[in-house]
């Protein structure tokens, strides 16, 4: 029976009405069966989505592939090696010097060729072609490495007071420049021979004249066909460097030489 409603007490759910009181429940959330919720919210596919969703699956496909075909990066610790050869005669103290040198000597850092000036340790398959190693390496560049050890087998000669690497604020009497450094394992024969060399240029620096120039080589048989075996015939033939470089310095500065070499 429709009756006349009396009174509304803010409650939504509860209304009075004259002669019946009716309830009314107010669902907070309507519940919708998961295949009925599933259809009414899933978008249409359309032309674009389907397109979209093919373009995916064939990057990923081509994704997988090259990592199938790609070649992985090198795998295992870096090995890190240092040229500080054995002492020999470039390191012995001179002996019976008639006179007391005088003169400074200036080191310039040395220059090496182009593809060698790294820490990377080079190596030879075929001529002219240049390669690294991958997880075998110089600790520093070998030409720093090498200007190094100059320093030490020319102070030790004792044709010189003093001898100072460049740069600095030193003033020298003459300047030792070191140009076209190499050094490079090669496997273009059995066993795998290690080559250094350098060119050298001694310069008076009061007349700026060239006092004389020459290029140094040393080739040394590697022990095992691998980084070390390199490493090892490298601090060999450094060695003997070392040693062709005083004897050539001690006929430039010696008597007799009149300022030529």
């Amino acid at each position: 029976m429709m009756g006349k409603r009396l009174t509304s007490h803010g409650d939504a759910n509860l209304r009075i009405f004259q002669g019946s009181r009716v309830t009314v429940r107010r669902f907070d959330r309507l519940i919708v069966p998961s295949s009925i919720e599933g259809q009414a919210h899933r978008p249409k596919p359309t032309r674009w989505t389907d397109h979209a969703s093919q373009s995916i699956g064939i990057l990923a496909l081509g994704t997988m592939l090259t990592a199938c075909v790609m070649p992985r990066a090198a795998e295992g610790p870096v090995h890190t090696y240092l040229l500080n050869p054995e002492k020999g005669t470039w390191a012995a103290q001179p002996s019976g010097n008639k006179h007391e040198p005088q003169e400074v000597l200036l080191l310039s850092m040395p220059q090496a060729e182009a593809g060698y000036d790294t820490p990377r340790m080079v190596y030879l398959t075929r001529a002219h072609e240049v390669a690294y190693y991958a997880t075998n390496q110089w600790a520093e560049t070998p030409a720093r490495m090498i200007g190094t050890l100059l320093v030490q087998a020319l102070e030790k000669s004792g044709l010189w007071r003093v001898v100072v690497p460049i740069p600095g604020s030193v003033r020298g009497d003459y300047r030792l420049d070191t140009q076209e450094l190499v050094l490079q394992q090669e496997f273009l024969q059995h066993p795998s021979q290690v080559r250094v060399g350098f060119r050298l240029q001694l310069v008076e620096l009061r007349g700026q004249v060239v006092v004389g120039t020459r290029r140094f080589e040393a080739v040394e048989n590697a022990p095992t066909d691998d980084a070390y075996g390199g490493v090892l015939s490298a601090n060999r033939a450094v060695a003997s460097l070392l040693d062709q470089v005083t004897t050539w310095l001690t006929s430039c500065m010696g008597e007799g030489s009149q300022g030529r070499c």
